[in-house]
């Protein structure tokens, strides 16, 4: 258990930031959680807000619990397809179906247990015991670049130039449809589906999170007598399923996306193709190096399973 008094100069700072100057060895997302889950009072009372803006003395309790044998997630060894690899950190193609993160159904296979293995225990020390090294994600049927930092500070720098949008994330995907214009912008906030929890939908009330994606259409094309367009498309921001979402909602959804996709024709897709994901590659990533400044651009190679479809 840990203990801080605010003063003057910290009035109006939110409790994540302010934590994060406390604990330096914490990365900003694990202490995030830990508000979350409840591992922090002010003054007595539990905060789960990680934005709550702070007033002058107030005491702050911060409790960090340890990891329990049996929760200790496993170890386990795999082949990771690796674009990019230094000291610091690595880039990933990630396959389709391959899940992220353990959970409900997933305690073994996943990216973290073969993380878990790879990278080096004392270097990601004090990042998310849960998420190691991961910097963001993709969806379990997404495919393509992903970024991992391999050292504290490599993994606080990421997650740093994420949130300060400096990396430029390009990904390809399939759309039913003619999409016009051929080149255009949907920006239109994000939120939990209030009539399914497991779904993302947006809003156009000024709720929710703000998600904007730019687009341009590459090629037109029919793809089983139906009208499609290959687009590249450009993240702005990184929401839950943004780009799922955002082209479901313009009335040309992914191909191929069980979640926000036409059904009648994913069906019909799935059948002729043998494929159970949605056409959507995280292609390319452009940034700066998170420690070395050095200026990158990595692709990830398409899977095999795109390229058979002869539209890539």
């Amino acid at each position: 258990m840990t203990e801080f008094q605010t003063t003057a100069t910290d009035i109006g700072c939110r409790l994540d930031r302010f934590l994060s100057k406390k604990i330096p060895d914490l990365s900003r997302s694990l202490l995030q959680k830990l508000i979350r889950k409840g591992y922090v009072r002010i003054n007595g009372k539990r905060i789960k807000k990680a934005h709550a803006h702070l007033k002058e003395e107030e005491q702050i309790v911060v409790t960090i619990p340890d990891q329990s044998p049996e929760k200790k997630l496993e170890i386990q060894k795999a082949r990771l397809d690796i674009i990019y690899e230094d000291k610091d950190m690595l880039a990933l193609n990630k396959p389709a179906g391959l899940v992220m993160y353990p959970g409900a159904g997933h305690q073994r296979g996943t990216l973290v247990n073969f993380l878990l293995d790879y990278l080096d225990p004392e270097a990601i020390k004090n990042t998310d015991p849960e998420r190691p090294g991961i910097v963001h994600r993709l969806d379990k049927n997404t495919s393509g670049v992903l970024l991992i930092g391999k050292t504290k500070l490599a993994y606080n720098n990421l997650i740093k130039m994420f949130a300060d949008r400096e990396i430029e994330k390009t990904y390809l995907a399939l759309v039913l449809g003619r999409l016009t214009p051929e080149a255009g912008r949907i920006e239109s906030g994000i939120i939990r589906n209030p009539h399914d929890r497991e779904k993302m939908c947006v809003t156009v009330n000024g709720k929710g999170k703000k998600a904007i994606t730019e687009y341009k259409v590459r090629e037109h094309l029919a793809l089983l007598n139906q009208e499609c367009s290959l687009l590249e498309v450009k993240l702005l921001t990184g929401r839950m399923h943004q780009i799922r979402v955002h082209f479901s909602s313009i009335n040309h959804p992914i191909v191929g996306d069980p979640e926000y996709g036409n059904n009648r024709f994913n069906e019909i897709f799935k059948k002729e193709y043998k494929l159970s994901r949605q056409i959507l590659h995280s292609w390319q990533i452009a940034f700066n190096h998170p420690c070395t400044k050095k200026r990158l651009v990595l692709k990830a190679e398409l899977p095999d399973e795109l390229k058979k479809l002869g539209c890539f």
